[in-house]
């Protein structure tokens, strides 16, 4: 199934607030990149029939993978914070399933069955904020880089960005 066609679970979280999440989907960091036929063998074994994507396109895959081999990423605690959260998305995946559970209670067998899942957590659907002029985040202004990137003035001027355009972001901390 194409992820528009999942079903959309809703569920309380802990603070009693509703979140939605997208059936037999999770996203999934493993301890190493499953280079191997055995490594994808092993997970088979131990989870049943699933479809696994990285979450980043194959391109940006081989420039990442082309740096890290070349040798040119010095110990600098900017490159090697770059790649670290790099090489973590390299280990990163979409994760489909065809079990009948729900995802929370896959996640419980998946971690229990398989020691090479670094991480498991449902695919979360979240709201786009309606106003791009109005952050709805107490603590933005807090952040230097919002406004090193002058965010606030893009915003006032019209800049809101293309629905075609897509961020995301991967937060090891």
């Amino acid at each position: 199934n194409a992820l528009s066609e999942k079903q959309i679970i809703t569920q309380n979280d802990a603070k009693g607030s509703k979140t939605e999440i997208l059936g037999n989907t999770l996203w999934v960091r493993l301890k190493s990149a499953p280079n191997s036929a055995t490594g994808i063998s092993a997970l088979s074994n131990s989870i049943g029939k699933f479809k696994l994507e990285p979450i980043l396109p194959p391109a940006r895959i081989k420039s990442i993978q082309a740096r890290i081999n070349s040798g040119k990423i010095d110990n600098s605690s900017a490159n090697s914070a770059l790649y670290k959260s790099e090489e973590a998305l390299l280990r990163t995946y979409i994760l489909e399933y065809e079990e009948d559970m729900s995802p929370m209670e896959y996640i419980r067998n998946v971690l229990a069955k398989n020691p090479e899942i670094e991480l498991a957590e449902p695919y979360y659907i979240y709201e786009l904020q309606k106003s791009p002029t109005a952050p709805n985040d107490p603590l933005l202004y807090s952040q230097i880089t919002f406004e090193r990137m002058k965010v606030q003035q893009a915003w006032q001027a019209g800049l809101v960005g293309s629905p075609n355009t897509v961020i995301a972001i991967s937060d090891n901390g």
